[in-house]
C-alpha cells in the first residue's frame, strides 16, 4: 500500500502531492472503532452519584444565558468554514465539478481568521489558565 502519493514537476523533480486515498478508508475504519468503542465504554461505565439535589434559589432569571453571541457566532462561522474545507477537498474527488479552489481558500482564510479571533478572545478576555484545569 502506498502511503503517499508524488507527482513529477515540471522541471523533472519528483514532489509530495498528498497521501494515498487509502488511508482515507483507514481514517474512517479508525472513526468507526473510536464510535464503537466509546457507545461501549458509555454504556458499561459505573453510574456516577450526583448527590442530593440543591434547592434552586426563586431569584434566578427565566432564562439563562450559556454561551454569549460573540461565542454563537464565531462556532457557527467556523463550522461553516470546516464545512466548505470538507466539501472542496473530497467534492473534486467525487468527480464534481464545481470551481473549488476560489471556495476551498477563502474557507481557510475564514477558518484561520476565526482561530485567530479565538486565540486573542481567549488569551485577552477570558481566563485562560481554566482550560488546563479538569
Amino acid at each position: 500500500m502506498q502511503l503517499w502519493r508524488s507527482a513529477e514537476n515540471p522541471w523533472g523533480q519528483e514532489v509530495l502531492i498528498g497521501v494515498s486515498w487509502n488511508l482515507m478508508w483507514a481514517a474512517l475504519i479508525g472513526a468507526g472503532l473510536f464510535l464503537v468503542g466509546h457507545a461501549v465504554w458509555v454504556k458499561t461505565r459505573p453510574a456516577e452519584d450526583h448527590g442530593e439535589p440543591v434547592n434552586i434559589p426563586s431569584d434566578l432569571p427565566e432564562k439563562i444565558e450559556r454561551h454569549s453571541l460573540a461565542s454563537r457566532i464565531f462556532h457557527w462561522t467556523m463550522s461553516v468554514a470546516m464545512l466548505a474545507l470538507l466539501v472542496t477537498a473530497f467534492g473534486p474527488v467525487l468527480g464534481w465539478q464545481f470551481p473549488w479552489v476560489e471556495i476551498h481558500w477563502m474557507a481557510g482564510v475564514l477558518l484561520i481568521a476565526t482561530v485567530v479571533y479565538h486565540v486573542i478572545h481567549a488569551v485577552g478576555w477570558q481566563d485562560f489558565w481554566a482550560m488546563f484545569k479538569l
